[in-house]
């Protein structure tokens, strides 16, 4: 049986204008065409953080085994440089304490079109070991940050940010970290920063399941299945 025949989209392909996951036999073909806008202070980088930017979609593509077939995933990227934020698919920006992430993840949907925002300003407020490193972690952050718009959540967790208000023990209820046997210590969605991201077969698995159901994908139960998500 091909991993078409057991995974059986409802529509294939499927996705809106910006992103289509195709699934042919056991070929996985993801299209994103994203239109991408630099703010100020990065446009004339524009040119050094794309490739790298590109190389981070091109993370999840490789050979996987998937529901137990040998699976291909090949991801090709269409993008457009947009001269302004309105339409754009992806932000990226350096604004001094703001995080990169997709606004709208946690109503993930495959006809929605997800935007996307990646804050490249390490050295602009102090990361120093990030912008020692920002390279590989241009590459990973827009791995993670494209993980969200395929229909992934979080694996690392919001104790971090939480406990920064004394409200870490609430987030282990409510946004807990995946378990190890659930997502690898340097897997994407754990969002590693200074050394290479992976992403697995169990991603891919999360991914088409998403695709498949219309629903989020979470590595734990968390407070996101109120408006929809679903634990895989």
């Amino acid at each position: 049986m091909t991993l078409e025949e057991k995974v059986r989209l409802p529509q294939n392909p499927r996705g809106n204008l910006t992103l289509k996951l195709h699934l042919e036999g056991n070929r996985v073909r993801i299209v994103y065409r994203p239109a991408i806008y630099f703010s100020g202070g990065f446009e004339g980088r524009a040119q050094m953080l794309l490739p790298l930017m590109l190389k981070g979609f091109q993370q999840w593509a490789g050979e996987y085994e998937v529901f137990g077939v040998p699976a291909t995933v090949e991801v090709a990227v269409q993008h457009r440089i947009q001269p302004h934020v309105l339409g754009a698919d992806i932000f990226v920006n350096s604004f001094k304490g703001a995080c990169s992430r997709v606004p709208t993840a946690s109503l993930w949907r495959p006809g929605i079109r997800q935007r996307m925002i990646l804050n490249f300003g390490w050295d602009a407020f102090g990361h120093q070991r990030c912008a020692a490193h920002w390279q590989e972690n241009v590459v990973n952050l827009t791995a993670h940050e494209f993980g969200h718009v395929l229909g992934l959540f979080d694996a690392y967790g919001y104790r971090q940010h939480w406990q920064k208000v004394g409200l870490g023990w609430a987030a282990d209820v409510l946004l807990p970290a995946a378990r190890p046997s659930l997502a690898a210590p340097d897997g994407i969605m754990r969002s590693p920063y200074h050394k290479p991201a992976v992403v697995t077969g169990r991603e891919i698995e999360m991914m088409l399941t998403a695709w498949k159901t219309g629903r989020l994908q979470l590595y734990e139960n968390c407070i996101l299945r109120l408006v929809g998500a679903q634990k895989f």
